[in-house]
């Protein structure tokens, strides 16, 4: 492919990764067999003897002093002992090799199991590395004098890297590495945006390797799929590392899944304020799948952080109803300057898929923090003079921003009239004696209820002065007869009577009639 062809595949956005120019492989070595790596860069949690077995005799295939890096503690698989290596800048990692101490044919130890952690920022959270298929345990060796090569996939962008022995029974270990990559020149240290979208039952359009905090459906602080080196293919429901995982290599958004059908924010960080040149945003247009490519990105860019400049920097893409070839669509950024760069995305159907972002930019030498933009006053005003009384009484109007003084009527007009104050005045009073009527007649009602409850309650009055034949009284069952007096008679009918009738009431109706006698004498 000639240059001119490949020119005019770029300003069309069709070229692949694979055909960009100065694409160079990232798999040398850093630097500890080679003495690249000083000493002073490589630390380790403890040495079981510092001069002889401490962190500088951990150089690969090297016989320095006693031959390896050995941790003072035995390892087992709650210990945790690393050996550091200081980059001393953001550098790729694609591979680890490590060995065993062989010790002149002295040595026994070797690590059979190991892990990664790493750091990106100075002063930033160490993370645990995990693969594409979520494992953190690299094989290691097998013997004191063999190497083990093993792959980092993703690769580790980050300025500082630990080896953690690790074995399921206790033992001594002792490790010698070398570290395999290159300079990471994008400068990138995270990205934040929301996470992807599942599209069906089984295409997840998730970021899977992303290494930062996970909340609330959105990612922040760390980097994952965008910026792996992985494009993705045409068809997004492939498969190519057989993982099991349809539309692995793409991070896609549902138009109807974003919040008010707003654009995708993603907010990238760099290391240190930088001009860009361009940047190239790898994406899907399988349009008969209702995925295009956005239809224009706007793009913002800050020094701090905290305050982005005002007119930002607008890129429009033409829609391609013929081609539904994956593209780079490459964005001139015109020496901008920043170290934030916020990028919005603007859906041009259901879905939007990216799989790769990669920026042309280098450190910049000069560039001002922004500051806060200054706070807009409204036009001053003086305010009207209102006699005291009519303070209350003058409506305030939100209509006219900048009233002035010949606006305002005068107070006497702007007060309500007086007959409408009188008859809220007397509807108020008519209010309250209608109320105090009504708790009176309410009061007067209750106490005509006590009284009439007091009247039932009362026993009948009777003649006690009634004459009586004592031939006449039957059905004394319970009463005595003495003297030809009776006393303690009680009529066995009202006993039944009170049983059927006088449920909860005072008064007893009977059948039969109990009358109270006095007797003369007694």
């Amino acid at each position: 492919m000639n240059s001119a062809n490949l020119e005019e595949m770029k300003l069309r956005g069709y070229v692949k990764l694979s055909e960009k120019e100065g694409c160079t492989s990232c798999e040398g070595s850093l630097g500890m067999e080679n003495f690249k790596i000083p000493d002073s860069a490589i630390t380790a949690s403890s040495s079981y003897e510092d001069q002889s077995v401490g962190p500088k005799s951990a150089r690969i295939r090297q016989e320095l002093y006693g031959g390896a890096w050995c941790p003072k503690q035995m390892i087992t698989k709650e210990s945790y002992e690393y050996l550091q290596v200081d980059l001393g800048q953001l550098t790729v990692i694609t591979k680890v090799e490590v060995q065993g101490r062989f010790g002149n044919g002295q040595g026994q130890e070797f690590t059979e199991y190991f892990l990664l952690e790493y750091q990106r920022e100075d002063d930033g959270e160490w993370v645990r590395f995990k693969n594409r298929k979520g494992i953190e345990h690299f094989k290691g060796n097998t013997n004191t004098y063999l190497t083990e090569m093993c792959e980092v996939d993703p690769p580790i962008v980050c300025k500082r890297i630990r080896f953690i022995p690790f074995s399921q029974k206790r033992r001594t270990v002792c490790m010698r590495v070398e570290l395999y990559g290159c300079k990471w020149l994008s400068g990138v240290v995270a990205y934040s945006m929301p996470q992807g979208d599942r599209r069906g039952a089984e295409v997840d359009l998730f970021d899977f390797t992303y290494d930062g905090i996970f909340y609330e459906n959105h990612l922040s602080n760390g980097m994952g799929q965008l910026i792996d080196g992985e494009t993705g293919g045409d068809n997004f429901r492939s498969d190519k590392h057989n993982f099991g995982i349809k539309g692995y290599d793409w991070v896609g958004w549902k138009n109807d899944s974003m919040v008010r059908n707003k654009p995708v924010e993603i907010i990238f960080k760099f290391e240190q304020v930088r001009n860009f040149s361009f940047m190239t945003i790898h994406t899907n247009n399988h349009f008969s799948k209702d995925v295009r490519v956005f239809s224009k990105a706007v793009i913002y860019f800050s020094v701090g952080g905290k305050f982005y400049q005002k007119k930002p920097l607008i890129h429009t893409e033409y829609q391609d109803k013929w081609v539904e070839y994956a593209r780079d669509v490459n964005i001139s950024l015109g020496n901008h300057i920043g170290r934030y760069v916020k990028v919005y995305l603007y859906f041009d159907d259901k879905w939007i898929m990216i799989s790769e972002v990669d920026f042309g930019s280098k450190p910049a030498d000069n560039f001002t923090v922004e500051v806060e933009p200054p706070t807009t006053k409204g036009p001053s005003t003086l305010a009207p003079v209102i006699p005291q009384q009519d303070f209350f009484d003058v409506p305030i109007s939100y209509d006219k921003p900048k009233q002035t003084m010949e606006d305002i009527p005068p107070s006497k007009e702007a007060a309500p009239d007086d007959n409408i104050i009188a008859i809220i005045v007397g509807t108020l009073a008519a209010l309250i004696a209608l109320l105090v009527a009504i708790v009176c007649f309410i009061f007067w009602r209750q106490r005509r209820s006590k009284q009439n409850n007091n009247r039932h309650s009362l026993k009948p009055a009777v003649d006690r002065n009634i004459p009586i034949n004592m031939n006449d009284i039957h059905g004394t069952r319970n009463g005595k007869v003495l003297n030809g007096n009776v006393y303690n008679s009680v009529a066995t009918d009202d006993v039944e009577c009170d049983a059927h009738i006088c449920n909860g009431d005072k008064t007893c109706k009977s059948n039969h009639m109990t009358l109270e006698v006095t007797i003369n004498g007694i």
